[in-house]
């Protein structure tokens, strides 16, 4: 019995810390990944404003082969938008909330395997000669707690999807 009320307390212990832990994380997080390509700026943002070349280059599309993608609007321009729907990476849609010379902005709305809104950025800007910095930026909010403390693994897997979508555009673009 002694033992039992042991684990007990342990248990009460670990989640009211987890609990004081969550409350001193952020509520609101970013993501932010950047990649040289030797490409100039314009082809670049012209490659990375269209949502049809994701399926060239984000990790998130290609991990499914089966994925059932949805395209409305005039794509690369406000308000174009792709839906995703697929066994392995859920459901969602994304759609271009804003277009400058050299940044989009796209408003995400996940509906599998979570509820939840967020927004992404990528801007591209010259980095000399023909070639181009590319920045992907991801914007969430972290419910409290559980949230808060899932955020720390999303920041991570986030960051490293970026990565690799950023690498994919570079193959891409400097075949």
């Amino acid at each position: 019995m002694k033992i039992l009320k042991k684990i007990l307390i342990a248990i009460v212990a670990l989640i009211v810390l987890l609990l004081i832990v969550a409350l001193f994380l952020p509520e609101e997080y970013t993501v932010s990944r950047s990649a040289e390509i030797n490409r100039p700026k314009q082809e670049v943002f012209d490659y990375v404003k269209s949502l049809k070349n994701q399926e060239q280059y984000s990790v998130w599309v290609m991990e499914d082969p089966k994925i059932q993608m949805t395209y409305t609007g005039v794509d690369g321009t406000v308000g174009a938008s792709s839906a995703w729907k697929s066994e392995k990476m859920g459901e969602g849609s994304q759609t271009i909330a804003a277009i400058s010379d050299n940044r989009i902005d796209v408003d995400l709305n996940f509906i599998k395997p979570m509820t939840d809104q967020a927004k992404a950025s990528m801007v591209v800007e010259g980095a000399g000669g023909e070639k181009s910095k590319v920045t992907c930026t991801f914007y969430g909010k972290a419910a409290y707690p559980m949230g808060r403390l899932s955020s720390i693994i999303g920041r991570y897997f986030v960051g490293d999807a970026y990565e690799k979508n950023l690498a994919n555009v570079k193959k891409n673009l400097e075949k």
